[in-house]
């Protein structure tokens, strides 16, 4: 694949989700706007981005909810997991766990401990 072309795909991809991300956004939504099959969407996905569609959907919500905690833009973990694009409280707790390495609640927690000592 050349690199004018790559450079076009992962513009488009991310333009897309970007404006979406808060949707439930498919593969075959974002294949069809690309312009591309599912499966050739999906290889040329992986082979850009080196993960798969879903992965990278997951990702970008997770790091939506983490900068949202870090400003304390937070009212709920299941308003914070539904205003980020997640289904249920608990897709968004294990997928946030997967990714972080803690809950939402136990990151909650750390950074509150952490703010707790800086103001010492």
């Amino acid at each position: 694949i050349g690199s004018p072309y790559r450079e076009e795909f992962v513009t488009r991809v991310s333009d897309y989700v970007e404006k979406n991300l808060f949707n439930n956004i498919t593969t075959a939504e974002a294949a069809r706007y690309s312009k591309y099959s599912d499966e050739h969407f999906c290889r040329m996905f992986k082979t850009c981005f080196g993960k798969t569609f879903r992965d990278y959907i997951t990702e970008c919500r997770i790091a939506v909810a983490n900068r949202r905690i870090d400003r304390g833009e937070i009212t709920s973990i299941s308003t914070l997991a539904a205003e980020c694009g997640f289904k249920s409280h608990n897709h968004f707790t294990n997928m946030f766990r997967r990714h972080v390495g803690a809950s939402p609640s136990e990151y909650i927690k750390g950074k509150e401990m952490i703010n707790m000592k800086l103001l010492r």
